[in-house]
């Protein structure tokens, strides 16, 4: 079974807004308010009770080299190792006020350890966007982040660390709106409805994989196989018009 460990891109459209506490930070946070939105949001299915808490947040940045992955790499490997806390740290981009603005994204479960997360990437050299008071908005995403996908059938992949998500293959990379709408025909005409989908793209040594990343909780891999043929037709579709 072909296995593939690369770095790669994730893109997809989030719901956020400022992630408030009692004691207001300094700092600008958000959160994500739908988490997996084609999933749940779509077709009212419940949030499990992890998922009540926020599963992302931003801490969004004035500036970051994004030529220096090792850089980032090591100093989050320092503060983990410093402060004892137990999260996933990723760099990315994001839209705040109508302006790109580098992030890193944060995964974590005790929200009590968000001060100390903050304050050592402060003491590491990265500059935060200061706090502002931000209401529910919709932002394209883009992270930087760490694959590692087996292959289940051709053109097929599950993330071996994240079972629920899952890759298929595509013929090419569309842009944000035409994936959307080629999402949501592909919604209307098909049974297999439940499931969030974002674009990806990993590394190989032939250049980029393109793939759309597939998050469900209950699939067969043959149906992700015919989702992809269906991806693969509206596409290619969209390319002769």
């Amino acid at each position: 079974m072909k296995r593939m460990e690369t770095t790669g891109l994730i893109i997809k459209k989030e719901k956020l807004a400022s992630y408030e506490t009692s004691v207001p930070f300094h700092e600008l946070i958000l959160k994500d308010l739908a988490p997996f939105p084609g999933y749940y949001d779509s077709f009212q299915v419940p949030l499990p009770d992890k998922e009540l808490i926020p599963s992302h947040l931003f801490f969004v940045l004035s500036r970051f080299d994004y030529f220096n992955d090792d850089g980032f790499i090591r100093k989050t490997l320092s503060i983990k190792s410093a402060t004892g806390i137990e999260f996933d740290a990723a760099s990315g981009q994001l839209e705040a006020f109508n302006i790109l603005h580098p992030c890193i994204r944060i995964r974590l479960q005790k929200m009590d350890t968000i001060p100390p997360l903050v304050d050592a990437y402060k003491n590491a050299g990265w500059d935060f966007v200061r706090y502002k008071q931000v209401k529910p908005y919709e932002s394209l995403i883009k992270i930087k982040t760490f694959l590692t996908l087996e292959e289940m059938k051709e053109g097929v992949y599950r993330h071996t660390l994240r079972p629920e998500e899952f890759f298929i293959t595509i013929p090419y990379m569309p842009d944000w709106k035409t994936f959307e709408e080629i999402t949501l025909l592909i919604r209307r005409n098909s049974e297999f409805k439940r499931y969030d989908a974002a674009l990806a793209s990993a590394y190989t040594r032939r250049g980029l994989l393109e793939m759309v990343r597939i998050y469900t909780e209950s699939c067969t891999p043959g149906q992700l196989q015919e989702l992809r043929h269906i991806y693969c037709r509206e596409m290619n579709r969209e390319l002769c018009k």
